[in-house]
């Protein structure tokens, strides 16, 4: 029943996810000047209340729980805290991060430098130094890594395409704030329901085998990838297909219809294989490494929604820019370099300033810059739909449990 548990925390989830920018929005409007620090205060009383649930609610049950508490100072104990296998990977990880968001090639170089070095101390530090290590190595071998890879290449699929739908529909066909909410709680929603889907689809009422519940994993993951390449795919031709909006209201409700339709499907089958791919690794690993292999899990993830932005964001900036400094500057429009450096600065320049003769072709640039980057993630979604298909290559009565 865990994935359905899993399925329902999604759901407030993505109530929060939908509910955190309309209240935002509220606070802004009602007080333009303080608006944002009632944006953070309002969340203070709801995490108390949720640090309350969690002190009466959430219990440790270990059997040798006072013999714990007993030696926990202790040098014995204290030397299991793998301090130095935290930090490196933590430089890891900012190295990643870092290097996704590079704008010049010897910051990139730098951080991916920074980034290889710190991976092989890591392992340097996990394998030899480290009492407990902090991230077991067999997680990086086998069906777990390529898990781990699925769940990254996945994630960076989902936000990708977060990051460009709503940047498509707001610059190239003039989305306002509340069309854009209204349009992205299809994603928020389908993310929820995708893993409540994934949750029903592997819960069993009886006790079955771990390899009945990791095969059964692997298909709902292989749906679950399945369906986001087909949303991104829908996605990518419909916005190179569709007309930029000159007016307002002029798009077809139809097409923006589809295109919500993909990004809906793109949602749901992002919800299906975070369940399935998370029942799977702990189905793998047992009890004693189940932790180890979530924080892993995550640990990808996160790695995948940067560099999902990242790495859309850098193709999408450099597209646009080549292309207009294409236009104005190489073509010697007058003023080019004012009109080009105003575009760059801010977009709603588009439609409250720039030349009307000039319009038609800049969202047609626009359009293209953001087609081009759907295609890196169209590809995205393919790796991660073979890493998934590969996982039916590994054998499933090798569980790990030690």
């Amino acid at each position: 029943m865990r994935g359905m548990y899993q399925g329902y925390a999604n759901i407030f989830y993505g109530a929060g996810q939908f509910l955190g920018p309309i209240i935002g929005g509220f606070c802004i409007a009602v007080d333009p000047k303080n608006g944002w620090r009632w944006m953070f205060s309002a969340q203070v009383p709801f995490v108390c209340f949720a640090a309350i649930l969690v002190i009466y609610n959430i219990h440790e049950y270990t059997y040798d729980v006072e013999e714990r508490m007993k030696n926990r100072f202790k040098f014995t104990n204290l030397k299991k805290i793998d301090l130095l296998g935290s930090c490196v990977l933590s430089c890891v990880i900012i190295s990643n991060l870092m290097l996704f968001g590079a704008k010049s090639s010897e910051t990139a170089y730098f951080f991916l430098g920074t980034g290889i070095l710190s991976a092989c101390l890591f392992y340097y530090v996990e394998k030899y130094v480290a009492y407990e290590q902090i991230v077991p190595l067999f997680i990086f071998r086998g069906m777990l890594i390529i898990t781990s890879f699925v769940s990254m290449f996945g994630t960076m699929t989902s936000y990708g395409t977060s990051f460009l739908l709503p940047l498509y529909l707001q610059i190239v066909h003039n989305f306002t704030s509340f069309q854009l909410g209204v349009f992205n709680s299809f994603a928020v929603f389908s993310v929820s329901f995708g893993s409540l889907f994934a949750g029903y689809l592997l819960r069993h009422d009886k006790p079955v085998s771990m390899e009945l519940i990791m095969s059964n994993s692997i298909k709902v993951s292989i749906m679950g990838c399945t369906l986001m390449f087909w949303g991104t795919l829908v996605t990518l031709g419909l916005i190179h297909t569709i007309k930029p909006t000159l007016l307002d209201m002029e798009f077809s409700l139809l097409s923006m219809g589809i295109l919500a339709f993909s990004f809906a499907l793109n949602g749901f089958g992002y919800g299906v294989f975070l369940v399935s791919t998370l029942i799977l690794i702990v189905a793998k690993v047992g009890p004693k490494h189940q932790a180890a292999v979530t924080g892993m899990n995550y640990l990808f993830r996160s790695i995948g929604s940067a560099s999902g932005v990242g790495i859309t964001l850098s193709i999408y900036q450099n597209r646009l820019y080549a292309e207009l400094y294409h236009y104005f500057m190489k073509k010697k429009r007058p003023d080019g370099k004012e009109i080009l450096d105003k575009l760059i600065e801010n977009t709603f320049y588009i439609r409250q300033g720039l030349d009307p003769k000039y319009i038609h072709k800049v969202l047609n640039i626009y359009k293209d810059a953001i087609s081009d980057s759907t295609i890196i993630v169209l590809i995205v979604a393919t790796i991660s739909l073979v890493f998934c298909i590969t996982l039916q290559l590994y054998p499933l009565n090798a569980r790990i449990d030690r």
